[in-house]
């Protein structure tokens, strides 16, 4: 009875190791382009913004500055990515792209930003994304849900503009 219980934990931890060593990998071909233009609230175009990109999936970061007041980023389908825009004196905003549904091609979206200035003391990385990008498979494109980013929006302005 023990060589039996012995030979199944060996096996149900050969099992586990299997499963839990195997990271799934996207079976979609393809990217998305963002390109954006950022403005301070109330002024005119920022650049020397930092953009941090996370995928999701494999937690693996990629840091990019720009000294140009105009973004073009390029992510690879299949993945989901949290987009960090960065300024020094500004709220950090995020933006959430879900290109798992998205199986091939390659897609563009473009969008204007708005930061606003903030007193560096303050942290913003607890709000959520201002913007959440998905694929719409009915529509064939790349979309964003226009209620959640007018409440997100409102929301980090209230608490931005109270800690002015």
């Amino acid at each position: 009875m023990r060589n039996k219980l012995t030979t199944f934990f060996i096996l149900l931890m050969i099992g586990v190791s299997t499963f839990a060593g195997e990271v799934e990998k996207p079976k979609a071909s393809g990217s998305i382009k963002l390109e954006g233009s950022f403005y301070a609230d109330k002024e005119g175009k920022l650049n020397d913004l930092t953009i941090e990109i996370v995928n999701l999936h494999t937690n693996q970061l990629e840091d990019i500055y720009l000294n140009k007041t105009k973004a073009k980023l390029e992510l690879n389908l299949g993945y989901k990515y949290m987009v960090y825009i960065k300024k020094k004196g500004y709220a950090t905003k995020k933006i959430l792209v879900d290109a798992r549904e998205a199986k091939r091609g390659a897609y563009k979206f473009e969008f204007d930003m708005e930061l606003h200035s903030m007193d560096e003391k303050y942290s913003t990385n607890n709000f959520r994304p201002v913007c959440i990008l998905r694929y719409n498979r009915f529509k064939q494109k790349f979309v964003y849900d226009a209620d959640y980013t007018s409440v997100a929006k409102k929301e980090l302005q209230q608490e931005v503009y109270s800690k002015r």
